[in-house]
């Protein structure tokens, strides 16, 4: 699996990823699908503030797979940066078929290479298949750390 950078190259086929991944039921509501390109475009544009999104592209066929957001995040209790794993999404077509071991395979090498001491993520509590997935991954649930949110702005209270 190839991680690609985000670019106005690929943007097209990332909204279309994005556009399956918050249709489906899980994520149904959680985005409004019409601000897609705007979010596309915002975190390419971010990537100089250590924000990454990346394409999955198959070695093999050259096949758009899925797509990857996240961000890096210092933390002094883990010793560094920490790679935050925001959105995972492999195509539905090509899940149970092991891209998504080969795209955090990737992601994990990519991480090393780019100094990152790990790679943090959640998930809902009620995901049991993404918890399962990433538990045979490596990834270990922390019972002391539970996410609370402050908004700094107002136009984010009711997300």
């Amino acid at each position: 699996m190839e991680l690609v950078r985000a670019t106005e190259e690929n943007h097209a086929a990332i909204e279309e990823l994005m556009h399956i991944f918050y249709s489906e039921k899980e994520h149904a509501g959680i985005m409004d699908l019409k601000t897609i390109p705007t979010a596309v475009k915002r975190a390419t544009a971010l990537a100089c503030k250590g924000v990454y999104i990346f394409l999955l592209r198959s070695r093999k066929t050259g096949e758009n797979a899925g797509y990857m957001l996240g961000t890096s995040l210092y933390s002094n209790e883990y010793g560094g940066f920490l790679f935050f794993l925001d959105e995972f999404m492999i195509h539905p077509k090509l899940r149970g078929c092991g891209a998504g071991t080969t795209a955090l395979d990737a992601l994990q090498k990519w991480a090393r290479k780019n100094g990152f001491v790990g790679i943090a993520l959640e998930t809902t509590k009620t995901n049991a298949p993404a918890r399962r997935f990433y538990a045979r991954h490596g990834f270990v649930e922390s019972e002391r750390i539970h996410m609370l949110t402050l908004w700094a702005q107002e136009s984010h209270a009711d997300a």
